[in-house]
């Protein structure tokens, strides 16, 4: 057995799944949180305290719980409601987690990252993590203010990845075009920082890289290493985020808001140009992909 197939062993027997069997889909999630943790170093050294920010249903807290060993933990915070969620909500997948053999390694905390740090719950971290979690905030003013909020509380390093545009590829465009479209109607909503609602979209703000990094920068984060990879081809996020924009719920959900003629043009525009590039994938005999996934290492600027 690899090393890859044993870890994954324990994630699926301490994660809740439909099944009693290793789900592939969720077999391609955990490798590539995997495949991140060994990029970010997380575990290389002495055991840490993390700090998962938009820790959601835990895939990432999970991951980062075998990672940190038996004597690190890993707290998940978001501030979702426990019922947000489907085929499981938040509550019943990290009440699982925390009863499995990695429970011991992990907490839950639900509140926004500027409150929670400010609260009499929080203790001291060696780490942050962004674990896909920088595309639910809508504006580049709340992002930063989640890097100045880990400076004023004196976090040591931030572990970012998030999705990236720059692969052109046909299999990826689909992926690309529904984040595209995601971010413009969150834009035309002026939505504020507030947790998830059901059935509501996932990405709104979806910044590059660059961006992100400029930010964290003038909040007073250092770049000290980054790359890129690419997510294992099982990984359906990308052609689950396509299905969700071609869908009637999403196009009525766009109608329904009260925007003007061009405002709903603006978005809606997106779902002939998905329709079109999953239509050429299909003929030549390929699928969508997960975009590619930028990652970084900050470490707090010296002063």
């Amino acid at each position: 057995m690899s090393a890859n197939e044993a870890i994954l062993d324990t994630l699926s027997a301490s994660f809740l799944h439909q099944g009693s069997d290793r789900d592939k889909t969720l077999d391609s999630t955990f490798s590539h949180r995997i495949e991140l943790c060994r990029a970010w170093g997380v575990g290389d050294k002495t055991p840490l305290q993390v700090l998962d920010v938009g820790c959601g249903q835990g895939e990432s807290t999970a991951v980062l719980a075998y990672f940190v060993g038996k004597s690190g933990h890993v707290t998940g915070l978001d501030p979702a409601e426990p019922s947000y969620g489907a085929p499981f909500t938040l509550q019943q997948s990290q009440d699982y987690l925390k009863a499995s053999s990695l429970g011991g390694r992990v907490s839950f905390v639900r509140d926004n990252l500027p409150d929670f740090l400010d609260s009499d719950a929080y203790h001291s971290f060696d780490a942050a993590v962004f674990c896909h979690s920088l595309w639910y905030f809508s504006t580049r003013d709340l992002i930063r203010s989640q890097f100045a909020a880990l400076v004023k509380a004196r976090f040591v390093r931030v572990f970012l990845a998030e999705y990236t545009f720059e692969n052109d590829a046909l299999e990826q465009r689909p992926h690309q075009l529904a984040a595209r479209a995601q971010m413009r109607l969150h834009a035309l909503k002026k939505q504020d920082a507030g947790g998830m609602k059901p059935g509501e979209p996932n990405i709104r703000g979806a910044l590059e890289m660059e961006e992100l990094l400029k930010l964290a920068q003038s909040a007073g984060w250092s770049v000290a290493r980054r790359g890129v990879v690419s997510p294992p081809e099982a990984m359906r996020d990308g052609y689950w985020e396509a299905k969700i924009v071609t869908s009637r719920s999403f196009q009525e959900g766009v109608l329904s808001q009260g925007f003007s003629n061009a405002q709903e043009e603006s978005v809606l525009a997106f779902v002939p140009q998905i329709e079109q590039a999953m239509e050429q994938l299909e003929y030549v005999g390929e699928r969508v992909t997960t975009m590619d996934v930028a990652w970084a290492v900050l470490e707090r600027q010296q002063v």
